[in-house]
């Protein structure tokens, strides 16, 4: 057995085996595959709860690119977010270096501020929009760059933009892009969590509906799950047994960010073993506290991120939707008119002191920007972000009512333990 660690339990780092996205590389790898061949490109909405791998799939991509004779680079939202011009020049400029040959880069760019697009649509060169004037230049440079080598551009934390600039700066990137796909071969990728959708429709890009959209959730199947953990200690030549790969599975619930410190703290315990070749149940219990520790500490800084940002009404509805979940176990699946009940119900219980006049609906919009809850496109039912915090904010909100009744702002204290 060789000594080094496989597993990758880092933000956005590639696990070793990429369990569970067989549709989502298939959809990914079509998009590519049509730029590659030369045909007109696309715009892919890609998004998800945080933690889900959708900045290891857009390092996927960026991967395959270059057998596919693609350019690609990948940005990050940022760049955007403090920029105030020279979208197309700072853009470009990291491609300049990539003309001759097909390789990837990685970069954060500036932004122009440009004016945001309000067309409906997809436009072409023919028919460019009410406001071509604001958009036409960029896109008409992203189809001659493409048009020496396909392009692809894929931004990670679309969903960041905070401010109007920033939106505006969104809107005419996204907007160009529609352009210069609908006649060269070039594609946009924006990945980000389902807060990405209202971002889009803010930033009025409303021709973006009709794009291919790529959901990123947990791992649905256990038996991928559990492969996530087995193959790569195959290729190590250890071996683990099949109830604990089970276990795993449930306790990890499909979450790709534990199941890579799952199987780090498995190969620790591989190494600490005299019989090295061989993980039972036993090993994976002893494993499990450290697991449990570093899932507490998330955790604990997402509680503690909510306490300092949000109203006590936010922690109000947080704590009454978290009780939907972990009451059916997590088989409940509450539509809007559950989740907006529930909240109703813990706001008639705060006392009026204090009180923001936030309603239900905006509160329900809160709990989805902070990944609490999020819904499937074209879905009716909520889903929790990842159903194990539910059961941290009940515990929290138990043990400390306070958070509720009076100021939300105070520290949190360390998780009790498991």
């Amino acid at each position: 057995m060789r000594d080094r660690n496989p597993f990758t339990p880092g933000a956005g780092k590639e696990p070793p085996y990429l369990a569970g996205r067989a549709e989502e590389t298939g959809l990914l790898s079509d998009a590519l595959a049509g730029i590659g061949g030369g045909r007109p490109g696309d715009t892919v909405i890609m998004y998800g709860p945080r933690g889900m791998g959708k900045t290891v799939l857009l390092r996927w991509m960026r991967q395959q690119c270059k057998p596919l004779g693609v350019d690609a680079v990948l940005l990050t939202s940022q760049g955007v977010l403090r920029a105030s011009e020279g979208l197309g020049d700072r853009l470009l400029s990291n491609l300049s270096s990539i003309k001759k040959q097909a390789v990837s880069t990685e970069a954060s760019f500036d932004a122009t501020v440009a004016g945001a697009v309000r067309g409906g649509g997809k436009r072409t060169w023919s028919d460019p929009g009410p406001d071509a004037h604001k958009h036409l230049t960029l896109a008409r440079r992203l189809a001659e760059r493409a048009s020496e080598r396909p392009l692809a551009v894929l931004m990670d934390e679309a969903h960041a933009p905070d401010s109007e600039a920033a939106l505006d700066a969104l809107s005419e990137l996204v907007g160009a892009a529609q352009i210069a796909a609908a006649d060269s071969p070039f594609l946009l990728v924006l990945a980000g969590t389902p807060k990405l959708e209202q971002t889009l429709k803010k930033a009025h890009c409303t021709f973006t509906e009709r794009d291919r959209r790529v959901l990123v959730g947990p791992i649905a199947d256990d038996a991928e799950a559990a492969n996530a953990i087995r193959k790569p200690l195959n290729e190590h030549d250890i071996a683990i047994a099949e109830d604990a790969l089970r276990h795993i599975a449930r306790h990890s619930q499909g979450y790709p960010y534990f199941l890579q410190h799952w199987g780090e703290a498995l190969w620790k315990r591989a190494i600490e073993k005299q019989d090295k070749r061989a993980l039972t149940m036993a090993d994976t219990r002893r494993a499990e506290p450290l697991v449990n520790q570093i899932r507490n500490e998330m955790y604990e800084a997402r509680f503690s991120d909510m306490l300092t940002s949000r109203s006590r009404e936010t922690i109000a509805a947080a704590n009454a939707v978290a009780g939907i979940f972990v009451n059916s176990e997590y088989a409940a699946r509450p539509d809007e008119a559950d989740i907006d009940s529930a909240i109703e119900s813990a706001l008639r219980a705060l006392p009026a002191k204090g009180r923001t006049g936030a309603s239900a609906v905006d509160l329900r919009l809160a709990l989805n920007d902070e990944d609490v809850i999020w819904r499937r496109r074209g879905a009716r039912h909520f889903e929790p972000g990842i159903p194990s915090f539910m059961a941290y904010v009940r515990e929290q909100c138990q043990q400390r009512p306070e958070l509720i009744t009076g100021a939300a702002g105070a520290s949190l204290a360390p998780p009790a333990p498991q």
